[in-house]
């Protein structure tokens, strides 16, 4: 089974590799191969944004959460999945370290307590947006962005 997912990845990541073939493999393709194109490194954008489209409905939310961490996902994909929705799709956007900061200042706004305390998990987030979720109405969330701020040494004062 190894040397077959191993022959469909190199088949979805060649980049001469008919539009139409890579779009069935995506479809049709064995969970452990997909999840393995979304983890994998030199898995091209436009393949990580057709996974995201067309993975397996009951893996929907296990494939956004390996595709946002594959360093190839590209900014309008973020951008796309910060506007969803669901949640849990936008606090997996706010954890991304590639996430742009005029997103993660735009989170700050967002209803979900659940994205606002995920953005203090991202090691990315700029001090500025750090010290607002550090004044954030929900305890929690101010809790994680306390946390955040202290294990940042760049950020604390020189006293």
């Amino acid at each position: 089974m190894d040397s077959i997912v191993e022959r469909l990845r190199d088949l979805v990541i060649d980049p001469e590799t008919p539009p139409e073939a890579v779009r069935l493999v995506l479809l049709h393709g064995p969970w452990v191969l997909l999840s393995s194109l979304a983890a994998n490194s030199q898995t091209p954008a436009q393949v990580l944004e057709a996974l995201l489209e067309t993975g397996p409905e009951g893996r929907r939310w296990e494939m956004f959460r390996i595709a946002v961490g594959n360093p190839n996902i590209q900014v309008p994909t973020l951008e796309k999945l910060s506007w969803d929705r669901r949640d849990h799709l936008r606090c997996l956007v706010a954890e991304c370290p590639r996430t742009p900061v005029a997103i993660l200042e735009r989170f700050l706004l967002d209803d979900s307590e659940a994205v606002r305390a995920h953005m203090a998990r991202n090691d990315k987030v700029p001090p500025h947006v750090l010290e607002r979720l550090r004044h954030d109405s929900a305890g929690w969330v101010r809790d994680h962005a306390q946390k955040a701020w202290q294990g940042r040494v760049d950020l604390t004062p020189p006293y």
